[in-house]
């Protein structure tokens, strides 16, 4: 049986001191726009990033996401490719295997082509996580870096492209592990408050989560409202976001 991986919880202290520090960078959405737990996870890349000593990147690509990803903010870079799933041409689907079609078309993918990948609130929208983190494995240069967020627990969102509510870190943690990626670091965030919210629909924010009656969620749930929600509960049993920092040591894709 595998080993049980570490579990990093960044305290509240250190993530209100990062939006203290960098809301007006971020246009007041650390506070009062971006779900919680991505704040939290911005402020623990920030933190890696120092423990690395750069943030400087020369290609760098996003994954099923956009240009205007939080985490490219804290980074910079010569160059950025979005990697955006097209659904008409099927372009960038994850589901499908990056390298066996680049052998029998004009190669798309590129592969060791990246030195930092961004994957963020997309696992959970395919099929295959295996596939999808073996092309993500394919397109990165050797000692590149790639960051991948997912929920643990989630509402049904996305639609039709949704196949799960998410993965606990110890699934994140052996993904990646029995793939070929080295793991620098494994996060994760939750408390019994944002998880009720979070399942009825409700993504909240930092100001949203202060004690006090601050929407209808709290007035439905007045036990709640008088609960800090931006400390995380330590116990592991409301974990709701994960996170892991991952580093491609070997070149070639472990075969089966």
């Amino acid at each position: 049986m595998n080993s049980e991986p570490k579990i990093f919880y960044l305290d509240e202290i250190s993530v209100l001191n990062f939006i203290k520090d960098f809301d007006e960078k971020f246009k007041k959405k650390l506070s009062n726009h971006f779900n919680y737990p991505r704040v939290v996870s911005l402020a623990d890349l920030y933190k890696l990033l120092n423990v690395l000593k750069t943030n400087f990147f020369s290609k760098v690509a996003v994954v099923s996401g956009s240009s205007i990803e939080p985490e490219l903010e804290l980074i910079s870079y010569e160059h950025l490719d979005i990697l955006q799933f097209e659904k008409v041409s099927n372009l960038f689907n994850l589901d499908i295997d990056w390298e066996k079609f680049n052998k029998s078309n004009p190669k798309i993918y590129k592969e060791a082509e990246y030195d930092f990948i961004f994957c963020n609130q997309v696992l959970e929208h395919i099929f295959s996580p295996k596939q999808g983190m073996k092309n993500i494995h394919y397109i990165m240069k050797k000692n590149g870096y790639a960051w991948i967020s997912i929920p643990t627990i989630n509402r049904i969102h996305g639609e039709p492209y949704f196949y799960s509510a998410g993965y606990h870190p110890r699934y994140l943690y052996r993904l990646c592990k029995e793939l070929g990626f080295e793991v620098i670091h494994l996060g994760a965030w939750g408390n019994r408050k944002y998880l009720a919210y979070a399942v009825q629909g409700k993504w909240c924010n930092s100001n949203q989560l202060k004690k006090g009656f601050r929407s209808k969620f709290d007035l439905v749930h007045p036990y709640f409202a008088i609960k800090n929600g931006r400390e995380c509960d330590l116990s592991g049993k409301f974990i709701t976001d994960t996170w892991i920092l991952i580093k491609k040591t070997n070149q070639e894709f472990p075969q089966n």
